[in-house]
C-alpha cells in the first residue's frame, strides 16, 4: 500500500516536472532515462535489502505528498541572514528548495578562480563538460533515490575549479528546505567538477526553517582531478523535523586526496549514500562519521568505497551514540576489484547505546578480488564503562558530568580530524549541547 502510493505520487510529480519545462536540453534526456529506470526498479519496500532497517517509503507515505513539486523561494529572509553568520570565513552559496538563491549567493562577488553555473548557464558554456561528468554520474548504478532525483530535480548546481586552483576559503553550501508555511519538498543537485593540483574545503550544511516537516532527496557528485585534495564536510545538526536522503558520490583520478565527513544530530530520518569510486593509483580516500542520536531519531549510513586500480587506500572511520527510542544503522562496504593490487583498506564502526530502548544495526563488509592487500573491518556496540565512570565519580566528579566527560572523549577521535580549526571548534561546542540532552 505504501509503495503504491508514493509510486503513483511520483508518476505525477514526473509528468508536473516535464509539463513545466520551457527548453529542451540533453540533461533532461537523461531525467527521463532515469524516471524509466526508476519505474523498473520501483520503490524499497520490507523485503529490499539495503532499506531493511530503514523505512523509508512508508515514512514517506504517511508524512508527505511526493505528487508535489519543489516551490522557487527568493524572498528576503531574517532567518537566512542569520545563517548565514556561521560562515567560517568563507563563499557563500545558497540553494533554497532545491533552487540557487540569487539573492543571497552574490556569484559575482566570489572568488575569480572558481565558477558556480545552474545547469542552464553550464550548458551554455561548458556543455562537453557538463554532459560529459553529468551523464556518467546519472548513467553509474546507484541507490533508487539517486534515480528519483535526477528525474524530478528542477535546477541542477555545477561549481567548476580549475587546475592549480588552491582556494583562500570554504565554499559553504548552504542547503535549506524553507517549511515555514507548508511542508517543502525538494530535490537539490550538485555537480562539483575540480581540476588537477588543486586544494579545497567545502562545507555542506543543511538546514530547515519553520516547525513543518520536509522532506529532501540530494545528490552530489564530485569530480575529483589528479593530485587535488577536497576535504568535504556535511553538516546535518540544524534540519529540524526533517527527513532526508543524501547522495554523495565521489570519482577520484591519480594521487587524488578526498577527506569526508558527516557530523549528523539533528533530523527525523536520514538516509545518507556515501560512495567513492577510487579511478586510478595512488589515490586516498578518508571516511570520518559522528551521530548522535535521541527520542525516536532514526539515522543510517550507508557507504562503499569501490578500489578499481593499484596502490589505493581507504580509512573510514564512524562512531554513534544512540540514546532514547533512537536507531543507527551502520553498513560499510569495501570492495576491491581484480586490478587493485596493493591495496590498504580499512574501516571502523562503533557504538555507545545510552538506554535499553536504543537500536544500533551495524554491517561492516569486505568484498575482496585481489590477493596482495591489507584490508580489515570490525564493529563495535556498547554502553559507557562503569569502571570508568566510578573512576571519574571516586575523583568527586558528578555522574552527569563524568558520563558527558566519556562521551566527549569517544566522540573526539572524530571531531579532532577535523582540518577546518573553526568549524572543530564549532562542532565541538555543538556536540557538547546536542549530548547534555542526552545523558
Amino acid at each position: 500500500m505504501h509503495t503504491t502510493t508514493v509510486f503513483t505520487q511520483l508518476q505525477e510529480a514526473f509528468s508536473r516536472h516535464i509539463s513545466s519545462l520551457s527548453t529542451t536540453h540533453d540533461w533532461q534526456k537523461v531525467q527521463q532515462e532515469a524516471y524509466r529506470t526508476f519505474q523498473k526498479l520501483g520503490l524499497p519496500h520490507a523485503k529490499t535489502e539495503a532499506y531493511k532497517n530503514t523505512p523509508i517509503t512508508s515514512v514517506l507515505s504517511e508524512k508527505f505528498n511526493l505528487s508535489d513539486v519543489p516551490i522557487a523561494l527568493d524572498e528576503p529572509s531574517e532567518e537566512i541572514e542569520a545563517l548565514l553568520q556561521q560562515s567560517f570565513d568563507s563563499y557563500p552559496i545558497v540553494l533554497v528548495n532545491g533552487m540557487i538563491s540569487k539573492r543571497y549567493t552574490p556569484i559575482n562577488l566570489l572568488h575569480p578562480s572558481f565558477q558556480v553555473y545552474t545547469f542552464d548557464e553550464a550548458y551554455t558554456q561548458h556543455p562537453d563538460l557538463l554532459m560529459k561528468h553529468f551523464d556518467q554520474c546519472a548513467s553509474d548504478k546507484l541507490d533508487i533515490f539517486t534515480f528519483i532525483n535526477t528525474a524530478l530535480f528542477k535546477t541542477g548546481i555545477m561549481i567548476y575549479i580549475p587546475d592549480n586552483v588552491v582556494l583562500d576559503k570554504t565554499l559553504h553550501i548552504y542547503n535549506i528546505t524553507d517549511a515555514a508555511t507548508q511542508k517543502a519538498i525538494s530535490y537539490p543537485r550538485l555537480l562539483i567538477v575540480t581540476g588537477k593540483n588543486s586544494q579545497l574545503s567545502i562545507i555542506n550544511s543543511w538546514h530547515t526553517l519553520g516547525e513543518n516537516e520536509g522532506f529532501t532527496n540530494a545528490v552530489t557528485d564530485i569530480i575529483v582531478g589528479p593530485y587535488t585534495q577536497l576535504d568535504c564536510y556535511t553538516l546535518q545538526t540544524q534540519l529540524g523535523n526533517a527527513c532526508q536522503i543524501n547522495n554523495i558520490h565521489y570519482y577520484q583520478a591519480e594521487h587524488s586526496v578526498v577527506n569526508n565527513y558527516a557530523f549528523s544530530w539533528d533530523g527525523m530520518l536520514i538516509r545518507n549514500n556515501l560512495h567513492i569510486v577510487i579511478q586510478a593509483s595512488h589515490a586516498e580516500a578518508n571516511m570520518y562519521g559522528l551521530y548522535c542520536l535521541n527520542n525516536t531519531q532514526h539515522i543510517d549510513n550507508h557507504t562503499l568505497v569501490d578500489h578499481q586500480q593499484p596502490h589505493t587506500a581507504s580509512n573510514e572511520l564512524y562512531k554513534g551514540i544512540i540514546g532514547g527510542n533512537a536507531t543507527g544503522v551502520f553498513n560499510g562496504r569495501i570492495y576491491v576489484q581484480p586490478e587493485a593490487q596493493k591495496t590498504n583498506a580499512f574501516q571502523a564502526n562503533n557504538n555507545i547505546l545510552l538506554s535499553d530502548q536504543a537500536t544500533i544495526h551495524t554491517k561492516p563488509q569486505l568484498e575482496i578480488w585481489a590477493d596482495d592487500v591489507k584490508c580489515s573491518h570490525g564493529a563495535t556496540i556498547g554502553q559507557l564503562d562503569e569502571s570508568q565512570l566510578f573512576y571519574l565519580q571516586s575523583r568527586g566528579i558528578p555522574e552527569g558530568l563524568a558520563k558527558h566527560m566519556l562521551l566527549e572523549s569517544f566522540a573526539d577521535e572524530v571531531i579532532s580530524k577535523i582540518n577546518l580549526l573553526p568549524l572543530q571548534k564549532y562542532l565541538r561546542k555543538d556536540f557538547k549541547d546536542q549530548i547534555s540532552r542526552l545523558a
